[in-house]
């Protein structure tokens, strides 16, 4: 996703059932692009939870102060309500949905694709099964004329039809 996708999907996240207008899902967008801004760091494209809950735990602590790390003199009321705070874990929040949601998705696709190509390769085993079992009695039918080469053929020929049937 790029960050306007991912923008516009936390917004939708945070406005949720919610049917009537509210200005938090803007307030929490805005809240992530002011830490941004003071981390250095574009929160909205980050997905690494163990640093957003760093973060989160610090913001907790430290968010009030109005000459600490994380004042931002053009918008103050953002650390002084706990914003900051409430934008990270709601953040947070959504990226484990998102990425929940998605692994659920891809895992899916993978179980299906897995399921589609064991049906495939059984198919494909059957018809080697079938095909070595019909060179046997080729083999066998023409052991008379050549026993070496025809017993060599012979015993691979078995070993594949033994290989695969335990599968």
């Amino acid at each position: 996703m790029n960050k306007n996708e991912i923008v516009w999907g936390f917004k939708y996240y945070v406005h949720g059932s919610n049917h009537k207008p509210t200005g938090t899902p803007s307030s929490y967008v805005r809240a992530l692009e002011i830490l941004s801004i003071i981390c250095k760091r574009d929160l909205f494209l980050e997905n690494d939870l163990e640093f957003l809950e760093k973060l989160y735990d610090d913001l907790v602590v430290h968010q009030r102060n109005p000459k600490g790390k994380y004042s931002f003199p053009s918008a103050p009321s953002y650390g002084s309500k706990g914003f900051l705070s409430a934008a990270v874990r709601k953040f947070m929040d959504y990226i484990s949905t998102t990425l929940y949601s998605n692994l659920t998705s891809v895992a899916d696709t993978r179980l299906s694709a897995v399921l589609t190509n064991k049906t495939l390769l059984i198919t494909r085993i059957l018809e080697v099964q079938k095909l070595a079992n019909d060179l046997l009695v080729v083999v066998n039918e023409a052991e008379e004329h050549d026993v070496e080469i025809f017993e060599s053929l012979r015993s691979r020929l078995l070993s594949v039809v033994n290989d695969v049937s335990l599968i």
